[in-house]
């Protein structure tokens, strides 16, 4: 590299960035040992030849021989041009260097809510001037990326989730109500603070960018997005303490979120026991075995990691699913008392073990989906039917086979019309329509013998 020689680079000592290339630069020879000086720290000399208010937004570049000052992009010319003479004529061609302007605006204007300082904040601090258009166009920027890479993870691990729905929506709440907070505080202050959040926001949902590729476990995504969250929490109030010019009062601060961390606990508990409750009084409060056997099959269900392939996915669920029904049909058998009952016991177990056959065929199918993330959504809302609807429970097996099988039929006819808009596979998408049509008569059979009984 070519070094060169007699030149000042002005830069910000507490910018990350600034400290960074500058330091790159000097590392590789293109400025000499010397050639940077701290913005805050500058001698008299530098400071009477710059022009003090703009370098603190364009940092500057000075000729110690001629006096000549350069700012912003220019002096990033000279610095590589001095090295790389074919790239300076490049970056100086009109498109490119208007461009090329814009985005060093773009980040110098930005940077304190990009990486603000770690040090208070003094009158020689190289703060750079409020720009209210390039802050806009960074806040829709960051809120624009972080909404799409929120929304994909959340259909992917599925809102329907309890424990994310306690753990997501309660953080949530708490981050909400601490930035409306701290933006009523500081007011005058309100982009600034808002510009930090923004890059809070935009850095977590770039570490949530591998969740959405990696079909990993949704125990561990959940885990993982409330470990972000409470990043998140200790993040802004840090940047909201560093725009007020305070120091950072960490122990307040892990005093308030283990306190609501353990809220949200407790209310996880709370209501996850209160879940399962609710289901077993619906399903067993009197305990028999078709009870364990519904039980049995929802677990089962929801055992599989998700392959990214709709056929796949759809075919293993819906053979667990008609597995469930085919045992209880056998129990019914076992113990029946009703010929109508019997008879449509028998039918169900011949129908649903030849669909298990035919969905067989496609469980091991490994290609993604385009549209998985919404397949995975829609599919666990469609088994809704089973775990929230409300079932009686009798004293007689008949009457609970029939009062089960019900919801159990209408929750497939829900996952095949699922499958018939997702799904790509000729035979199952014949499957899916046969479904409906069987599934949702037999429904019916069963509501008119309980109305009978």
């Amino acid at each position: 590299m070519k070094t060169l020689q007699n030149h000042t680079l002005i830069y910000d000592k507490d910018c990350p960035m600034c400290t960074l290339y500058s330091g790159a630069f000097i590392k590789c020879g293109m400025l000499e040992n010397d050639g940077r000086e701290n913005f805050s720290e500058m001698s008299a000399k530098n400071e009477l030849i710059i022009d003090y208010e703009r370098a603190k937004n364009e940092i500057a570049l000075i000729n110690q021989n001629s006096g000549e000052v350069r700012y912003g992009l220019d002096r990033l010319l000279v610095i590589i041009g001095n090295s790389f003479p074919s790239l300076e004529k490049i970056g100086r061609l009109k498109p490119l260097y208007w461009f090329f302007k814009k985005c060093y605006s773009f980040i110098s204007y930005n940077r304190k809510v990009i990486v603000p300082s770690s040090e208070l904040m003094s009158e020689k601090s190289c703060v750079p001037s409020f720009n209210l258009k390039y802050r806009l166009l960074y806040i829709f920027f960051a809120l624009s990326f972080s909404t799409i890479v929120f929304k994909s993870f959340f259909l992917k691990i599925s809102p329907l989730d309890l424990n994310f729905q306690i753990v997501g929506y309660g953080i949530a709440l708490f981050l909400v109500g601490q930035i409306i907070c701290q933006l009523f505080i500081l007011k005058n202050n309100f982009l600034n603070h808002f510009g930090n959040v923004m890059t809070v926001f935009l850095a977590v949902s770039l570490l949530l960018l591998p969740f959405l590729f990696l079909n990993s476990n949704r125990d561990i995504s959940l885990l993982y997005f409330l470990f972000l969250n409470v990043i998140m929490v200790f993040e802004i109030h840090r940047r909201y303490c560093l725009s007020q010019n305070k120091l950072f009062k960490m122990k307040k601060l892990i005093l308030l979120t283990s306190f609501t961390l353990l809220f949200l606990s407790c209310q996880k508990s709370e209501k996850t026991a209160a879940e399962t409750s609710d289901h077993h009084q619906k399903t067993s409060e009197i305990k028999n075995d078709m009870a364990v056997l519904m039980d049995e099959m929802m677990d089962k269900m929801h055992a599989p990691k998700s392959t990214g392939n709709n056929d796949a996915d759809f075919s293993k669920m819906m053979i667990e699913h008609h597995i469930g029904a085919v045992k209880m049909s056998e129990l019914l058998l076992n113990k029946e008392k009703d010929s109508e009952l019997n008879a449509f016991a028998q039918k169900v177990i011949a129908a649903q073990n030849k669909e298990i056959e035919l969905m067989k065929k496609f469980q091991n199918k490994t290609e993604l989906s385009p549209d998985r993330a919404q397949f995975q959504t829609a599919l666990n809302q469609s088994m809704g039917a089973m775990m929230n609807k409300e079932i009686k429970v009798y004293e007689d097996i008949d009457r609970n086979f029939a009062a089960q099988m019900n919801p159990h039929h209408q929750s497939a006819v829900d996952m095949a019309k699922v499958y018939s808009k997702y799904g790509q596979e000729k035979e199952l998408l014949q499957l899916s329509e046969d479904i409906v049509r069987e599934q949702s008569l037999e429904i019916t059979q069963l509501q008119n013998w309980l109305a009978k009984k």
